[in-house]
């Protein structure tokens, strides 16, 4: 698998999206820890953040995965990061809501950890 960006994906909410997947494959390299970045935009209405569920090939890794507001929807922009253990291979990462809305999901990316 290559650093870099591994998915781009548009609205993810309660609408006509729940979830979102990206399949990647680590082939040369081993079992292990990287970094997921991903890239978000949204305001909850009355709240601070929200929170989805992040699963790695079917295993939730996150099940309260907090995404602070950004300024506005689609024109402010904020990345978070989660260490995850990537499997040797395949690997399918998904992020799920589990309130009512969800964010502008733009991004993820893998990258080595520091």
């Amino acid at each position: 698998m290559q650093n870099g960006t591994v998915g781009t994906f548009g609205i993810l909410q309660d609408g006509p999206i729940q979830s979102a997947s990206i399949n990647t494959s680590r082939p040369d390299g081993g079992a292990g820890r990287l970094d997921l970045a991903i890239r978000y935009s949204g305001k909850a209405k009355g709240k601070q953040d929200r929170r989805m569920k992040l699963t790695l090939n079917g295993k939730v890794i996150d099940d309260d995965l907090l995404f602070p507001n950004t300024n506005d929807w689609g024109s402010s922009w904020k990345t978070i990061s989660v260490n995850i253990p990537f499997d040797r291979g395949a690997n399918t990462i998904r992020l799920t809501t589990i309130e009512n809305g969800g964010m502008y999901i733009d991004e993820m990316s893998i990258v080595p950890s520091p």
